[in-house]
């Protein structure tokens, strides 16, 4: 039992850091603040002459990322004339984006409801300091993660990162999605998942330790 215990701790190692940057990543990818904010900072649509404003393409993209649209796809005033803005090769990137992105939010599902019968289970079993233990761990299996993150992007080597398992090897840099979506634009989207996610990860650690703390007995 004692086994047992060890590697149901240690798939909560896993499971914690895992699920903080599941629920972040789809958060920030599905809403528009981070679109609109990088597009508005950068001026993309002045610098590659589109008339579309970084609000209208931020609740665009959000709108396909939610399920709230089919097809992303806009009609704007391009280099002098009115036209369709993606490519099919762009719609294609962003679909495969969608499904990674729903198979992602099914995944931090399960993984929630997983991390908390493991917590459930290891405390009933006694093993509450092994439950604390395993969010410390999995807090440093977190921020191990964010530094490869973080050298890897540095070094220009992309393999294993967020950006490359998320947003794949990029895209085509001559289209309008690949200037959009541009480093400047996977940056900022690192810079606001590390915190988005840190935040998630604080509020998961605080609860774990307030459902596994001792009760005290206190006589008057």
């Amino acid at each position: 039992m004692k086994l047992i215990n060890r590697i149901l701790a240690g798939l909560l190692i896993i499971i914690i850091p895992f699920a903080a940057i599941a629920v972040s990543t789809n958060i920030l990818t599905r809403l528009p603040d981070i679109y609109a904010y990088e597009f508005t900072k950068s001026r993309v649509t002045e610098e590659i002459d589109l008339t579309a404003k970084p609000t209208e393409l931020a609740n665009l993209f959000s709108s396909y990322l939610m399920g709230k649209t089919k097809e992303l796809q806009l009609v704007s005033e391009y280099q002098g004339r009115e036209q369709q803005v993606f490519t099919m090769r762009d719609q294609i990137g962003m679909y495969n984006i969608k499904e990674k992105l729903d198979r992602m939010l099914i995944a931090s599902v399960l993984a929630f409801f997983m991390g908390c019968f493991l917590v459930y289970w290891l405390k009933r079993k006694g093993e509450k300091e092994r439950v604390r233990t395993a969010s410390k761990y999995g807090f440093a299996f977190y921020l191990l993660f964010w530094m490869w993150t973080l050298i890897a992007q540095t070094i220009g080597f992309f393999g294993g990162t967020l950006q490359r398992l998320i947003f794949g090897s990029g895209f085509d840099s001559e289209s309008v999605l690949g200037m959009l979506l541009s480093n400047g634009f996977f940056q900022t989207f690192m810079l606001f998942n590390f915190i988005s996610a840190s935040v998630i990860l604080f509020v998961i650690g605080k609860l774990i330790w307030k459902f596994t703390e001792e009760r005290r007995m206190f006589i008057y």
